[in-house]
């Protein structure tokens, strides 16, 4: 943190989230990370023009936009007024400059040192610490290392995590790849083994993320906070990634959230096929319905994403109103001995609807009488009303399953195989609930 950066646009979003953590009953610590200002980027926190409008609607807290407008008009102003203006509730500071300016390698390990142990001390009675360094965390740099001091250093965030507290710190993405991205909470993980970690980035003026290192007895709260947070209207301005339920609870070996990778990417059994289309359909709609509340602030090309959604659940709603409709021609396709009527009524004229809403290129979607737009509206009415019939379907479908005689018997080996098994468990479970 540099004092030429306070009351920017990022200092709105950074303080409206400390603000909210600090409403929750949250002790804050902040460790400002302070650095001697630039006088070679004057341009550095220029993000301050949003004072000269009239508060946006997107800024829900109307007091923090005061308490920064009048730090803004202060001579001279800095950290210091954070504090003096009470603009995180009940927190605690820490604000010693780090300055690391012509010191030899030695000096710097020395200097760092007793200004970090000296934070550890001044923060002792804060529940969450809240750091700030200029660009956020960096795996090469050390105490030694010339600049170092932008950086808050891995074996802080430890230091300040095994002493029993929560961390946040800043963290700039800037070009990194998503792989390089994903790498710097998972080099966390691997520093702090058992910590959770939940990433909030802001996207007003430069894109800004705030990494949560939680023990696990808090992430609960933490989680219920955080989406109380976005739920509140900063989700127009805040995503959530997430990264360690990412890691520990959808990836994990070769497991996506219980949904084997296999199943995706092999079709040499039978249920390989039912199951994606199960899981395809049931995915690409609640995804759809998720991104549809966003704006294109937090998902670029949004509407990009919505159209690839709708039609990939538009293909998949197809395939199963085939496969539920029970016609002769797809018997074999239920794979089971009874072959039980799951019917769905009006079948051709809802897979006709679909064909429109989704061949673009058909003559007669180009020359239908009503236009595109009706197509459009009978679609997403097929869509939300087929929801809960297919979901009932698949349920049926798989409560049939758990007899096994009900399986053909050439079937029936497919349907034993361990990952299968494990799959369908899945299944039961997601859809038990319809």
């Amino acid at each position: 943190m540099k004092n030429q950066y306070l009351t920017d646009l990022g200092d709105y979003g950074k303080y409206a989230l400390l603000r909210n953590l600090a409403k929750q009953g949250v002790k804050i610590g902040v460790n400002w990370y302070l650095t001697p200002e630039d006088p070679k980027k004057p341009n550095d926190g220029k993000f301050k023009d949003y004072f000269d409008r009239d508060r946006e609607e997107w800024m829900l807290d109307e007091e923090l936009f005061a308490f920064l407008k009048k730090i803004k008009e202060l001579s001279g102003a800095t950290v210091q007024s954070v504090e003096e203006y009470g603009l995180i509730p009940g927190a605690v500071y820490y604000a010693e400059l780090l300055d690391q300016t012509d010191l030899s390698p030695n000096d710097r390990i020395e200097n760092r040192t007793t200004w970090f142990m000296r934070s550890m001390d001044e923060l002792e009675a804060a529940d969450l610490i809240f750091a700030d360094p200029d660009n956020g965390i960096s795996y090469t740099a050390t105490l030694s290392t010339k600049i170092g001091e932008k950086f808050i250093l891995p074996h802080e965030v430890e230091a300040y995590y095994q002493s029993g507290k929560n961390v946040v710190f800043y963290c700039h993405k800037g070009r990194r790849s998503d792989k390089a991205w994903d790498k710097v909470k998972t080099d966390l993980e691997e520093v702090l083994e058992d910590a959770k970690i939940l990433t909030l980035t802001y996207h007003k003026g430069t894109q800004r993320s705030y990494i949560f290192a939680v023990h696990p007895k808090d992430l609960e709260q933490y989680e219920q906070w955080l989406n109380a947070f976005l739920d509140e209207g900063w989700k127009f301005v805040y995503t959530r990634e997430d990264y360690s339920t990412y890691k520990n609870d959808i990836w994990r070996n070769g497991e996506i959230q219980g949904w084997d990778i296999s199943l995706l990417l092999e079709k040499n059994n039978t249920f390989h096929h039912i199951f994606y289309e199960f899981d395809m359909y049931y995915k690409s709609f609640v995804v759809l319905k998720e991104i549809a509340s966003l704006n294109d602030i937090v998902l670029p090309n949004r509407q990009f994403w919505i159209n690839v959604l709708i039609e990939s659940h538009a293909t998949h709603l197809r395939n199963l109103i085939h496969f539920f409709s029970g016609k002769d021609s797809i018997n074999d396709k239920t794979v089971l001995i009874d072959n039980p009527k799951l019917g769905i009524s009006d079948a051709d004229e809802k897979t006709k609807i679909i064909d429109q809403a989704i061949s673009h290129l058909t003559q007669e979607r180009v020359d239908a009488s009503l236009g595109r737009t009706n197509i459009t509206i009978r679609m997403s009415e097929l869509r939300n009303s087929m929801f809960p019939e297919i979901c009932k379907r698949i349920q049926k479908y798989l409560e049939i399953l758990s007899s096994y005689p009900s399986v053909k018997e050439e079937y029936l080996s497919d349907f034993l195989e361990p990952k299968i098994q494990k799959k369908y468990n899945e299944l039961v479970g997601l859809f038990g609930g319809f």
